[in-house]
């Protein structure tokens, strides 16, 4: 019985996540992380220092997305440090070989997620 619920939370946590999913990803020192649905590209991707900036917009509230991103994280074995902090998320993320920063923010009235690796 308990397994049955475990597999049932499993499936129902892994359909909210895909919902919520455009089917673009993000390919991070080739790991794909998933843009969340309606992400547009805000400007272009920006190298400065050896390091890659990839910004996106959204018009969905920064706790959505930033949910959105925790639990697809928790999902894949995703190692994740920090979390939300005065209405944003800056998290540093690992698996594997793969690090990257996400940050999740409002700007203007538009919700920004950054990748930074």
């Amino acid at each position: 019985m308990k397994i049955k619920r475990y597999l049932i939370t499993v499936l129902c946590s892994a359909l909210c996540v895909t919902q919520a999913w455009a089917g673009s990803l993000v390919s991070i020192a080739g790991t794909g992380i998933p843009l969340i649905e309606g992400a547009q590209p805000a400007g272009r991707e920006a190298v400065q220092a050896h390091a890659r900036i990839a910004t996106y917009a959204v018009s969905r509230p920064v706790t959505e997305v930033a949910d959105f991103y925790l639990q697809y994280f928790k999902e894949n074995g995703f190692v994740v440090l920090g979390g939300k902090e005065n209405g944003a998320l800056d998290v540093a993320v690992s698996k594997d070989a793969v690090m990257f920063s996400l940050k999740v923010f409002s700007e203007g009235g538009t919700t920004l997620v950054q990748f930074i690796w």
